[in-house]
């Protein structure tokens, strides 16, 4: 056999040598980049896990120490009127109740019959308002307790919300009636609505 032949045999079996070292090592690598990658995804959804827990702890503390500060009573709901100008009047609904009383949350719900909601205002009874619904036929209104810098906020005894509504027919009766199924105070988790006190309509002359 010649030597050029021999010599093209051995660069061949040098050069499949070669190319398969490369592709075994760049596999290995790309399987430990994946590892890391995942471990560091592993780590980092740890990391938030870690961080909503002491966030879930701090709320719950602050909580606890909120609740030395209210007493478990009925609270309802109330309200005034007033003319604004000609079909227009102001709905001023409020949290109502014993001073030191307090609440998590609560819903209220009217249904409206010939009227239409121009305005809707927070009160301040609650520091949160996460829900503000005014359909063509009724309101839905949610307040929640918050923390406000590191201070717990209960909801107490204030203005709610405060609407401007319009009459539709000017020469129709028109009324807001309280929808009692979607109406709803509560303190931990219990219902403390009065619902005796709260009204359980608003005519508007």
């Amino acid at each position: 056999m010649r030597k050029s032949t021999v010599f093209l045999i051995v660069l061949l079996i040098l050069t499949f040598l070669t190319l398969l070292y490369t592709k075994f090592f760049y596999e290995n690598r790309l399987k430990q980049s994946e590892r890391d990658v995942n471990t560091c995804q592993q780590k980092l959804s740890n990391s938030k896990n870690e961080v909503k827990n002491l966030n879930d702890i701090f709320f719950l503390s602050q909580k606890a120490k909120a609740e030395t500060t209210v007493k478990k009573a009925g609270l309802y709901f109330s309200y005034k009127t007033a003319k604004f100008e000609d079909n227009l009047f102001k709905i001023s609904i409020y949290l109502d109740g014993d001073e030191e009383g307090g609440a998590d949350a609560a819903d209220l719900k009217t249904n409206l019959n010939n009227l239409k909601v121009k305005y809707l205002v927070n009160g301040e009874a609650f520091p949160a308002y996460p829900r503000k619904l005014t359909e063509n036929n009724y309101i839905l209104v949610t307040g929640t307790a918050s923390l406000l810098g590191s201070k717990f906020i209960y909801g107490q005894r204030g203005l709610f919300v405060e609407l401007i509504a319009e009459k539709i027919d000017p020469l129709r009766k028109s009324e807001a009636t309280l929808d009692l199924e979607g109406t709803k105070i509560y303190l931990n988790g219990e219902s403390i609505l009065d619902e005796e006190k709260t009204f359980k309509k608003i005519l508007i002359d």
